[in-house]
């Protein structure tokens, strides 16, 4: 069963909303999961904003299947837009939901020379738009000082942070008993320190091990985090 709607992202109840108000378009996708046969839904905001009084309740019993009405000024763009926003949504989809696993660790890092690859990353990412930053779960494994951080970090803008860890308590990380800590490429007067001496000098340290472009990025914001 795979089957996609559109819907209004309500936040409160139907009645305490105006004809007037403007709400949100999302996508929804039904499908069976091939892990455990049940039925589930994925929900994706459009971005797309539509008044309640020009939204079309029977939209899938029309021949266009336009789910706003012409009562909107730009309802013609809208439902353009709204009928992309599926093709690359189910593009991607099949890749994701319905992929099933080989077994192999996929780091999903970028790709590109190390030294580049995630300055370009940066430079490149689709932004978050912050309306759509509470439908967005963060996994953090972790409870030290790196996860603590980034999880009260990411908590603070607005994402949903679950955050694991293996001990009987978050407080029990291994940071309390850490004997070091975090270095820096702030290259000193005749220090003759670089982004890469930091890179080799860690992957070194952790006995090649660490996955090189994560290190090299740290390498990279180091003389950021460190004063």
């Amino acid at each position: 069963m795979r089957k996609v709607t559109f819907s209004l992202n309500y936040r409160k109840p139907k009645a305490e909303y105006d004809i007037e108000d403007n709400l949100i378009i999302c996508i929804r996708y039904y499908y069976k999961s091939q892990a455990t046969n049940k039925s589930k839904i994925k929900k994706l905001s459009t971005g797309v904003r539509c008044k309640i009084k020009d939204w079309n309740e029977n939209w899938h019993k029309t021949k266009n299947r336009e789910p706003i009405k012409s009562s909107d000024p730009n309802y013609v763009k809208k439902n353009k837009l709204l009928s992309n926003k599926v093709k690359d949504f189910l593009k991607n989809i099949e890749d994701t939901v319905h992929t099933k696993t080989s077994g192999t660790l996929h780091s999903n890092e970028p790709s590109g020379q190390i030294s580049q690859k995630w300055t370009k990353h940066k430079n490149t990412i689709n932004l978050v738009n912050p309306a759509n930053k509470r439908n967005i779960d963060i996994i953090v494994v972790g409870t030290g000082l790196a996860g603590g951080s980034a999880s009260s970090s990411l908590a603070e803008l607005g994402y949903n942070v679950k955050t694991f860890c293996y001990q009987d308590s978050p407080r029990r990380a291994h940071s309390i008993a850490a004997q070091g800590g975090i270095n820096a490429a702030k290259n000193y007067q005749n220090d003759g320190d670089s982004v890469y001496r930091l890179f080799y000098d860690t992957v070194k340290g952790g006995d090649y091990r660490s996955r090189e472009s994560n290190v090299y990025r740290l390498a990279e914001v180091s003389a950021n985090i460190i004063d």
